[in-house]
């Protein structure tokens, strides 16, 4: 993971990095990104839950220490579950990874009403959209995403993983964001 962190140290404002990596380091590589933006850069921002619900995210997020207080989380997940939404302040829930466009109407909301310095929008997998999406909507989803992060003057991070289904949409990401870093 020494290779991640040197990666990050010289970003420029208002970066957007893809981050390919295989599925065996994804939650560690998860938590030191996390790690990275929240508490080293003190950066306020909004989490996508595609690939794990709220809640565990929020509980797995506090016992490695990364404060939560300043993320919005936009939870993908937990109401295609079937589970019950507990309102909370900080979360908003989508139907499923499959309703993209209600995931951008809530993402543009998320953009608009952020008016903060130093923000970023983290999409925990790229690759989890693919299970629920064809390949060409992911990458018009992500050219859109893109779009608004530089549009609105967010940094952001795409995480995916480097399996053989992911293999045209690792090859794409290069034209969206300033620097993919392979793990």
């Amino acid at each position: 993971m020494k290779k991640l962190e040197k990666e990050l140290e010289n970003l420029p404002e208002n970066f957007i990095v893809g981050i390919v990596m295989p599925s065996n380091s994804y939650e560690e590589a998860n938590m030191r990104l996390l790690r990275f933006l929240v508490n080293t850069k003190k950066s306020k921002g909004g989490y996508v839950a595609v690939s794990k619900p709220y809640n565990y995210t929020i509980s797995l997020l506090k016992n490695r220490d990364i404060n939560t207080d300043n993320i919005h989380f936009i939870d993908c997940l937990t109401k295609s579950l079937g589970s019950k939404v507990a309102k909370t302040k900080n979360c908003v829930f989508i139907e499923s990874p499959a309703h993209l466009t209600e995931l951008g109407i809530a993402l543009h909301d998320y953009f608009t009403s952020s008016g903060e310095k130093n923000r970023f929008l983290y999409i925990d997998s790229i690759s989890s959209l693919l299970i629920h999406n064809s390949i060409d909507t992911v990458l018009k989803f992500v050219h859109y995403v893109t779009g608004k992060m530089r549009l609105f003057g967010f940094n952001g991070m795409l995480l995916s993983l480097h399996e053989e289904k992911d293999k045209k949409l690792v090859s794409h990401l290069s034209q969206f964001c300033d620097k993919v870093i392979h793990l």
